[in-house]
């Protein structure tokens, strides 16, 4: 199937804008987690139940972090409809594939969100808990937010991948780091994407 130029025009900007809404659902996302990462709020999630049922601050962190993993697997499926319908035909972007399998199929991290969207969506919200860590005698403590491993290893769905992700991390998934890392290495991608483009 061949597009116009004015049809390619408008497949471009409607997926500039999947683009520009998953960054804006990462904004937000770091916006609550930070409002919600201060000593004093960790302090009373970590005395209370962390369960999202029973806190409205963690029922808002899920949601966002909802939000950012749907947005962030809208944004890889439109890109892989655009680029086999408009630029696999004709030969563009041959290296296509192979960045894919780097940034995405074949990364720990990107294949553990991807993953951590089914368990959301087909099993149940992970169990948060919180803590204080210290960083070191001289710089003091630093607030947590993290999903519990042995949560997570009750689900079966798991990719390979994504369990050695998990059993890296066996005092529990830091949430905003794993935002954060993950939406820097996305973007290497798509700022790769998006220059080809």
């Amino acid at each position: 199937m061949k597009y116009t130029l004015k049809e390619l025009e408008a497949k471009t900007k409607q997926y500039k804008l999947i683009w520009f809404i998953h960054t804006l659902n990462y904004n937000d996302f770091q916006n609550i987690l930070n409002e919600n990462l201060t000593n004093e709020k960790i302090l009373r999630l970590a005395i209370g139940h962390n369960s999202p049922s029973y806190n409205p601050d963690l029922i808002n962190i899920s949601r966002h972090f909802h939000n950012y993993i749907s947005t962030y697997l809208s944004l890889t499926d439109h890109t892989r409809i655009i680029y086999r319908k408009l630029y696999e035909p004709y030969g563009f972007l041959p290296e296509y594939q192979g960045k894919v399998d780097m940034y995405f199929k074949n990364h720990k991290l990107s294949v553990f969100v991807k993953d951590l969207r089914q368990y959301i969506q087909h099993y149940k919200l992970p169990y948060l808990t919180s803590q204080i860590k210290r960083n070191s005698v001289f710089e003091g403590f630093s607030p947590h937010l993290l999903i519990e491993v042995e949560d997570l290893l009750e689900f079966s769905s798991w990719n390979k991948l994504s369990k050695e992700f998990i059993n890296e991390n066996p005092d529990g998934v830091d949430l905003l780091l794993v935002v954060k890392t993950h939406y820097k290495h996305t973007k290497e991608f798509y700022d790769w994407f998006f220059n080809e483009i």
